[in-house]
């Protein structure tokens, strides 16, 4: 053999040696992990380190379980939450997302009080390039990552299926409503879907409410104007609480019952007590949240997120009040 070939042969043979004992990798090769021979490879992603964290009031012990099963499901990830509670002001709550752009949140998730008002502020956090994520209601333009929410269509027929039953198909109701909103506008179209199927119920008057106090002010005008009036569909539980109190106070409990949507313990200890409150469809602010923050961190890691998810609503009575 040459002997000129097999020096060549040779020092391409220490120069390979060479560069793997620097620990050179080619395309795709993963470096070695100490001694459990775990590979661990580069991953394209953002790094995510603040959220802000608005809902439409925090007066509400929906909005605040979620709150706080999303501020322990960021931390588990070393996220931390700031938040702003807008208590149902539009304009409170656009400057509350403006000021968490101007913070340099890596994220935002909303709950609007108003699904017009807020796309503004929305299109701000876009142009700033943080990802704006909604959950229990949509707002109505910008750019959204994911909306999870409730399936308020359901959450609405279910209700309305039992209050058309209660009244073996005929009566005269009213509705609480909060067209600002669109998962209450949902919840009112659910209700009207199963209503179409009892004729002889006639809905005699709608209003807005908001809050418990509102709902009140609502129910106290009705109490006056309308002597046969035989039940009341709120479209959240302290606004059928609030419908209540104004029911009992005009001593008229012994008709008129009131039915909502959340699921609230305060709403289960009024069917507890035998007070009047029909029934409620239980959403699950807690699966919200802990789905908004998986999205979240996929986002973050450049993985694929549902664009929508919806959770089915249960029908609580006080024959299934739950035990926790």
């Amino acid at each position: 053999m040459n002997m000129k070939k097999i020096i060549m042969g040779l020092l391409v043979l220490v120069l390979a040696l060479a560069f793997i004992g620097c620990g050179v990798r080619g395309p795709g090769q993963t470096k070695q992990e100490g001694n459990n021979g775990q590979q661990t490879a580069q991953k394209s992603g953002k790094k995510i380190s603040k959220v802000g964290f608005t809902v439409m009031t925090m007066n509400n012990p929906f909005f605040v379980k979620m709150r706080d099963v999303a501020r322990q499901e960021l931390e588990k990830n070393g996220i931390s939450m700031v938040e702003a509670d807008p208590q149902f002001d539009p304009g409170k709550q656009l400057s509350a997302v403006e000021d968490f752009v101007n913070q340099g949140v890596g994220a935002i998730f909303l709950d609007p009080v108003d699904a017009n008002a807020i796309v503004p502020a929305i299109k701000k956090a876009n142009q700033a390039g943080i990802p704006v994520f909604t959950l229990d209601g949509n707002a109505a333009g910008g750019d959204i990552v994911s909306f999870v929410g409730t399936d308020n269509v359901q959450a609405g027929r279910i209700v309305g299926e039992y209050l058309a039953k209660r009244l073996n198909g005929k009566g005269k109701i009213a509705v609480i409503d909060y067209p600002l909103v669109t998962s209450c506008l949902e919840r009112v179209q659910g209700l009207k879907e199963a209503l179409a199927n009892y004729p002889d119920i006639k809905i005699i008057a709608e209003q807005k409410g908001g809050t418990v106090t509102d709902a009140l002010k609502v129910a106290e005008t009705w109490m006056n104007q309308y002597k046969d009036l035989d039940a009341i569909f709120a479209i959240n539980d302290p606004n059928a609480l609030g419908a209540l109190t104004a029911i009992e106070n005009a001593k008229r409990q012994d008709h008129i019952f009131v039915v909502g949507i959340d699921g609230a313990k305060e709403a289960y200890d009024a069917m507890s007590q035998g007070r009047n409150f029909g029934a409620t469809a239980a959403q699950f602010p807690d699966k919200m949240a802990i789905k908004t923050v998986d999205n979240l961190l996929k986002w973050a890691k450049g993985e694929q997120v549902e664009k929508e998810t919806k959770i089915p609503t249960e029908l609580i009575t006080k024959d299934n009040i739950p035990k926790s």
